[in-house]
């Protein structure tokens, strides 16, 4: 899927008066880790962060009705057991998923000729198949890390995760 700044005008955020290209404009992505490795979600994607760590009271009701995204099991084999943080994402179609992890994403943004687009064959092979593109983000304590970006379709695909694994039923 390649992505059309006419489609979410929200997200992306031009730097200065330059002209607009790749490399003036960004895209903002909520980054979180699942073991070693780094996922981001377009903040366009993001419908709430919900730290169940810091709440006293039942808000289980935050999470019903959405479709879980097990990002831990599909790269280990297992869940986490009582994940502190869910991340819940909103499909252009409104379907809701939540994905649990154990530590609160962060903000970063990405210029977008830092952006590339996985190829089907690694896609349809690998158990990262659910990530669409990668790019390489400044890590907040120096160096660069390697970000798999789960995007949540277009309107014309009705918003589904994009998975190009073959189906295993």
């Amino acid at each position: 899927m390649n992505i059309n700044i006419n489609t979410y005008p929200n997200s992306v955020k031009t730097l200065g008066d330059e002209t607009m290209d790749k490399t003036t404009l960004t895209l903002e992505l909520v980054l979180f880790d699942i073991g070693i490795a780094y996922f981001g979600l377009p903040i366009f994607n993001v419908d709430r962060i919900v730290d169940l760590s810091n709440i006293n009271n039942d808000f289980s009701s935050l999470l019903t009705g959405a479709k879980i995204l097990d990002l831990h099991h599909q790269l280990f084999g297992m869940s986490l057991s009582d994940p502190p943080i869910w991340i819940i994402a909103k499909s252009f179609n409104g379907r809701l998923y939540r994905i649990p992890t154990d530590i609160l994403p962060t903000l970063t943004h990405v210029t977008l000729d830092r952006l590339r687009i996985l190829p089907d064959d690694f896609r349809a092979t690998s158990p990262l198949g659910i990530a669409s593109h990668v790019a390489m983000v400044t890590a907040p304590q120096g160096g660069e890390l390697t970000v798999l970006i789960v995007m949540f379709g277009s309107p014309a695909d009705m918003g589904e995760p994009i998975d190009r694994r073959p189906s295993t039923n």
